[in-house]
């Protein structure tokens, strides 16, 4: 069984390990977490961590998990913010979440512009 309160506590924690863990647990568990917008910001909180452990486990964890969430305008909201994160790396999970969630989002023409733009970009890996 998930706890989720678990989770949350090794979001938020000081320990890498423990983050990469919440980050692992998510991408795993996501659909069957009870509180999905709890979850979802914590997901959001991983993607500011500067950690390449936590970056590359919630990669895909951001599209896999938007279909589960709740408020997909506000899920799609913050996929956007990260589209232009300063962190390539943020970015490059922005765009494979997109790609991921793109049947889900509420507005796909907005969608594809951030994905046409993120090709457009100076980062090799985020234009892939």
């Amino acid at each position: 069984m998930v706890d989720q309160a678990e989770i949350h506590r090794k979001t938020v924690s000081s320990d890498v390990e423990e983050r990469r863990w919440a980050a692992e647990q998510l991408r795993s568990d996501f659909a069957d977490l009870p509180d999905k917008e709890a979850a979802w910001k914590d997901l959001i909180q991983l993607t500011q961590y500067k950690d390449p452990g936590v970056q590359w486990r919630i990669a895909g964890t951001l599209g896999s998990a938007f279909q589960h969430v709740p408020d997909k305008e506000a899920a799609w909201k913050d996929l956007h913010k990260l589209t232009q994160d300063n962190d390539r790396l943020v970015r490059w999970s922005a765009a494979d979440a997109l790609g991921f969630a793109f049947q889900h989002v509420p507005d796909k023409e907005e969608t594809w512009k951030d994905l046409h733009k993120l090709t457009q970009g100076k980062d090799s890996d985020v234009r892939m």
